[in-house]
């Protein structure tokens, strides 16, 4: 399974603005260019890491998930609101695909993570590609989790925090192992102990 997140909110406005994040690194960040792609770029990891490891979603927005096999149930790694479409491509040359319909398959959005099970009615298409890794593909609104809503001011602080920590170590050392004195040792991370309050237990 391979999964593409997308946010509704861009990554600086989801760790409090701009400023907040000028402030934690020590930097002004330039309206455009490269500097400001780099941090946005580093942001955007920060969050989906946290997410990650917590196994929670803190702001709306889509996902693709593509697929080997369709399962008879899939637990998705992420909170649905609905799905939106599915496809699958076909087993020629041309990259060609079809739509399935929605209707037959059956989407669980109160649990977290959502779950989603083809219903009887479901037949797995005779010409789907055996060459492709990923032949099927679907598409989901995704919802935040119980108590963000989506909004950068509902999105929890310790969250915030959690990712902008990320953020200062992705920014600031590059990598988790520092060669301080003679033996290479790996740094401890502050976030580490925040982010174990958030992490979405099964």
């Amino acid at each position: 399974m391979r999964v593409r997140q997308k946010f509704t909110i861009d990554a600086l406005t989801l760790l409090g603005g701009e400023t907040m994040v000028e402030n934690h690194l020590r930097i002004d960040i330039t309206p455009s260019g490269s500097d400001r792609d780099h941090v946005v770029l580093l942001a955007e990891a920060s969050i989906r890491y946290i997410q990650e490891i917590t196994g929670r979603t803190f702001v709306d927005g889509t996902a693709t998930v593509d697929l080997k096999n369709i399962p008879d149930v899939l637990v998705l790694p992420f909170k649905a609101s609905s799905l939106t479409s599915i496809k699958y491509f076909k087993d020629t040359n041309t990259g060609a695909s079809s739509a399935l319909s929605n209707d037959d398959f059956r989407l669980y959005t109160t649990t977290s993570p959502s779950v989603i099970k083809p219903r009887s009615t479901f037949t797995i298409p005779s010409d789907v590609s055996e060459s492709d890794p990923f032949p099927y593909q679907f598409t989901f609104a995704t919802a935040a989790d119980e108590d963000s809503l989506g909004q950068p001011s509902q999105v929890p602080r310790t969250f915030i925090v959690c990712a902008l920590i990320y953020l200062s170590h992705l920014y600031e050392n590059r990598q988790a192992v520092t060669s301080g004195g003679f033996r290479p040792y790996v740094m401890p991370l502050a976030f580490e102990s925040l982010v174990k309050t958030l992490k979405r237990y099964p």
